[in-house]
């Protein structure tokens, strides 16, 4: 998946017309309006709804099953008492053995390794199939912004820039990203500002 870049000075632009969009950022306080100016419409100098990033095919993403189980228990023989430290790594712990504590936190390194995979898993199934089906039923154009040019214009602004949202009066959304954001997070602050401007738009 691509997204359309934007120069800092366009990004920076966009941030100053609070009227027209929604900023989200680690310091920022949302203010959501419906634009009816036509000059105040970020994005559209820069790209055509139809330029927006779009799901028109069906998901390529290959199927992938990661599974991370780890049981550990302390258990006192019915005999003597003494304890014994027992793990598994199977679900129905069918492997349930004596271990040494070393041994157990090597299991641990090992699992660990694998939830790792499946927050990855997440991340693409968010990048390649939530985030392009929620761009085409939205019809939202992304644009990309090159922090670091950004921060040479306005350092506080790139430092706390995690999403902005515009709702053109055609319908149509323009959505500013950070580049090379972590797709989970950029979901959750275009869902969060969207659809908070579409409920906006449909009160206006």
């Amino acid at each position: 998946m691509t997204a359309i870049k934007g120069s800092a000075a366009e990004v920076q632009s966009a941030a100053s017309a609070p009227k027209t969009a929604v900023p989200l950022g680690s310091s920022q306080r949302h203010r959501t309006s419906k634009s009816t100016n036509p000059r105040n419409e970020i994005g559209r100098k820069l790209v055509s709804p139809k330029q927006s990033m779009t799901a028109t095919a069906p998901s390529t993403l290959p199927e992938r099953s990661i599974t991370a189980s780890l049981t550990a228990e302390i258990m006192h023989d019915l005999d003597d008492g003494r304890p014994t430290l027992v793990a598994s790594t199977q679900g129905n712990q069918g492997d349930l053995q004596e271990v040494t504590p070393s041994q157990l936190l090597a299991k641990v390194t090992e699992v660990r390794a694998r939830l790792d995979q499946i927050e990855d898993l997440a991340r693409q199934y968010a990048a390649g199939h939530v985030i392009p089906a929620f761009i085409e039923h939205y019809n939202i154009t992304v644009i990309e912004a090159d922090m670091a040019a950004l921060a040479e214009h306005d350092a506080k602004l790139a430092e706390g820039l995690i999403g902005y949202a515009a709702l053109h009066k055609e319908g149509h959304f323009t959505f500013f990203a950070p580049d090379g954001q972590d797709p989970i997070e950029r979901l959750g602050a275009m869902r969060k500002l969207i659809l908070n401007l579409q409920e906006q738009g449909a009160q206006a």
